[in-house]
């Protein structure tokens, strides 16, 4: 009876040994993780794959890289503009040919109050201060009414008011007055053919010009 239970012992023994070492090789839990090698150092880990909502879409996971897709380019845009690129500024429509305006007239003898209305009448011109300049030419007006430049200068400033008819009376006053002055002449024929071509009068406008010309070689 005792060698029967001395032999059963040792095969239990056997078996627990068996077992305990079956459970360390395996190591179910808290065993040592294994390094993954599969990534090479320097390389960059894969991009997690597109995750396909319910409605079909594909929406790209957090922390993936997106790529914005470029717009195509406009007709004439040059190659390797890719991406997002400006509207092109819209082209510049014909510059407005610019306002015709009297020449101003020369210089000629005048008493010093005049000469000093005639130079504050320019300054507010220059302003478009265009009232002003009437009001100080007609004082230099009373004062010498017969000064060719002065009724000149106020034909100017009638005419960039719009009144038109003025503007030539004032300059045929003008002429009158100037006598030999050929160059303030042509200048008021030249101010009568834009009063005329304003008023459609073209043939009016060639006249006086031609009248402005024949001073001026004289």
């Amino acid at each position: 009876m005792t060698v029967k239970m001395t032999t059963n012992t040792g095969l239990g023994t056997a078996c627990l040994m068996l077992l305990a070492l079956t459970g360390c090789a395996s190591a179910p839990y808290g065993g040592v993780p294994v390094e993954d090698r599969s990534v090479h150092r320097g390389e960059p880990a894969p991009r997690p794959a597109p995750v396909e909502e319910a409605s079909g879409a594909t929406t790209a996971p957090a922390g993936a890289w997106t790529v914005t897709p470029a717009r195509p380019l406009p007709p004439g845009q040059p190659a390797g503009s890719a991406g997002y690129y400006d509207a092109p500024a819209t082209a510049p429509g014909p510059a407005a040919a610019p306002a015709a305006r009297p020449e101003p007239a020369p210089a000629g003898p005048a008493s010093p109050a005049v000469v000093a209305l005639l130079e504050t009448a320019r300054e507010q011109q220059n302003a478009d201060r265009l009232a002003e300049a009437a009001a100080s030419l007609e004082r230099a007006v009373r004062i010498e009414p017969r000064n060719a430049r002065v009724w000149y200068e106020l034909a100017t400033v009638r005419f960039r008011q719009g009144q038109l008819q003025q503007a030539e009376q004032l300059a045929r006053k003008s002429d009158a007055l100037a006598g030999p002055d050929n160059t303030l002449r042509a200048r008021n024929w030249r101010l009568i053919a834009l009063v005329r071509m304003k008023l459609g009068d073209n043939a009016g406008a060639v006249s006086a010009r031609r009248q402005a010309e024949e001073l001026e070689v004289r």
